[in-house]
């Protein structure tokens, strides 16, 4: 049944209310551990799972705009105790993109780290959103390691966050001080290309 509804999201044109009517199938087909029947080649690899297939659906999200309608059955899989399902639906939730972000960003504050980690984890792609750059900043505070060195990631191409993320090369935790030397030089790299106005 997992497989099917993948098979449905990658044909053609779909009419708007069949997408919609299949998308719960879809966010469930997310926790499928079944190894692919259909034996589609997906990012170079053929050995991932039906649930990798479905991440892979929502990671076109902008060819299937109907996919919008997942974000309240996506952000309870943020808190699930399995860790590959938690990124699944982040991974998800990124593909959707902005119409996922008012809802996420609102969830963050109650939520518990790993959700935290995994909201983070969804706003990987919007390192040139303002709005997104400031929910990042914030997030370099966290207590959990966890979350601070996925904001620091997050902020590896965003020359507007480096003083913010300068700080963190002094953490107490070696992973997170590691990737903000990293992201420094990142920023400090696409600081010192010219400008498109200056070629």
């Amino acid at each position: 049944m997992s497989s099917s509804v993948v098979e449905f999201f990658q044909r053609g044109t779909r009419p708007s209310a069949a997408v919609r009517a299949a998308v719960p199938a879809l966010v469930a087909a997310l926790d499928d551990e079944t190894p692919d029947p259909l034996d589609i080649d997906l990012c170079g690899r053929s050995d991932h799972t039906v649930g990798d297939l479905a991440t892979a659906v929502f990671l076109q999200t902008h060819a299937i705009p109907e996919l919008a309608d997942a974000v309240p059955l996506l952000l309870p899989l943020l808190s699930h105790p399995r860790f590959s399902l938690r990124m699944r639906a982040a991974h998800a939730l990124s593909g959707i993109g902005p119409p996922a972000r008012p809802a996420l960003m609102e969830r963050y504050p109650s939520a518990d780290a790993e959700a935290r980690h995994a909201i983070l984890t969804a706003f990987t792609l919007a390192f040139d959103d303002p709005v997104m750059v400031a929910f990042n900043v914030q997030a370099l505070a966290d207590p959990d390691f966890r979350v601070r060195e996925q904001a620091v990631s997050n902020l590896t191409y965003s020359p507007a966050a480096r003083a913010a993320v300068a700080p963190l090369v002094n953490d107490p935790d070696s992973g997170v001080r590691h990737s903000a030397h990293a992201a420094l030089t990142r920023i400090d790299e696409r600081l010192s290309r010219p400008t498109a106005e200056a070629l």
